[in-house]
């Protein structure tokens, strides 16, 4: 676009000044259609993704998984679940490379040591205070900062997260 803006500029000889006009606003034509393009990609990928989570913490929540309690995008809530699903990735992987057998050996050993112990708190990340209420936060669309002439964000597709 670079050069075909150039070119014209080059041959513009007596009509330089509307030619430069034309030029500087057609690049800005394409800078604004290239930011939405980005915002609505952007849009579309965090819908997708929370889409994904709230699928996720169904799915476990159905299979009885300690930390799951349906979706939520509480960020006590959702760094818990994340150092569980962590873990249970690490337990999938280790089974996998020493064998069905020998992993339950190993989770055997492990109940029986960890039920010998004192249960301790799970340390949380800084900037994520113990004093986080657990109510589940969903943004307000006026709390989303103002976005021009974009339109306000919705999921694609017509699909909708409910969050408890």
């Amino acid at each position: 676009m670079e050069a075909d803006l150039e070119a014209r500029l080059s041959v513009a000889g007596a009509a330089l000044v509307a030619v430069q006009q034309m030029n500087a606003s057609e690049k800005m034509s394409f800078i604004s259609s290239c930011n939405q393009q980005r915002q609505y990609l952007q849009s579309l990928v965090a819908w997708e993704f929370r889409q994904l989570l709230a699928t996720q913490q169904q799915i476990l929540t159905s299979a009885g998984i300690p930390g799951f309690d349906g979706p939520t995008a509480s960020s006590l809530s959702v760094y818990r679940q994340s150092a569980i699903c962590s873990f249970l990735h690490s337990a999938f992987f280790l089974r996998n490379r020493i064998g069905e057998k020998a992993h339950l050996a190993m989770l055997k050993s492990q109940e029986t040591k960890l039920a010998s112990q004192q249960p301790t708190p799970m340390p949380l990340p800084p900037g994520l205070g113990q004093d986080e209420p657990m109510a589940h936060y969903v943004p307000q669309p006026q709390q989303f900062p103002q976005q021009g002439s974009y339109p306000p964000i919705q999921p694609p597709y017509g699909h909708t997260i409910q969050y408890h």
